[in-house]
């Protein structure tokens, strides 16, 4: 139900005459062999220095889709971990929340969320070097959506050769032991039909 008011608001901003607002979705990865159960994070996350450079730069604040996978922990831009607490009053920030006023300020207690704080003694080892890993490929998968062969996402989509679908987690750290970039892991792994 909800999938079918999504498609119509979109059809509504098609109106706009912006065509490639489906590419600021999910909605294509609906065919992929993936499970994505678990995708998105339970609580907000938010890169301080993101929120602090759209300020200082004047340009509006708002939480790219990126920063709601789970499998996303880190910013690709500042290579920091994403925060998931307020710096001040230690609460988490909920996901749509019709109470907090404006995006970059904390629903609790009202304060800046861009505030920097540097924690480089944490970015750093081969976990940090995975969890950038995936940020950058989820990044090149959103990227690469445009251009992706429509047949790709086709409704008529073989039987998996997986007993189970991976999850995009899973995925990811196949194509990461492999050494192969994530775009071309889609088909290489037969998750998207070519």
């Amino acid at each position: 139900m909800i999938g079918k008011i999504f498609i119509y608001v979109l059809w509504a901003f098609s109106k706009t005459l912006a065509f490639d607002l489906s590419f600021l979705t999910l909605l294509q990865w609906h065919s992929w062999r993936l499970n994505f159960s678990h995708i998105f994070h339970t609580e907000q996350r938010w890169c301080s220095g993101c929120y602090q450079d759209w300020r200082e730069a004047g340009k509006p604040i708002y939480n790219p889709l990126l920063w709601t996978i789970e499998v996303v922990t880190v910013c690709p831009v500042h290579q920091r971990y994403l925060q998931l607490r307020c710096l001040y009053c230690g609460c988490f920030q909920q996901f749509l929340n019709l109470d907090c006023n404006s995006l970059g300020y904390c629903c609790v207690c009202n304060a800046w969320l861009g505030r920097f704080v540097d924690n480089t003694s944490f970015s750093q080892g081969s976990r940090f070097d995975w969890e950038k890993w995936a940020a950058q490929s989820v990044g090149q998968i959103f990227g690469a959506m445009p251009t992706l062969s429509s047949t790709s996402f086709s409704q008529v989509t073989p039987p998996a050769k997986y007993r189970r679908k991976p999850t995009l987690t899973k995925f990811l750290r196949w194509c990461y032991k492999l050494g192969i970039n994530p775009v071309e892991g889609l088909e290489i792994l037969s998750i998207i039909r070519v």
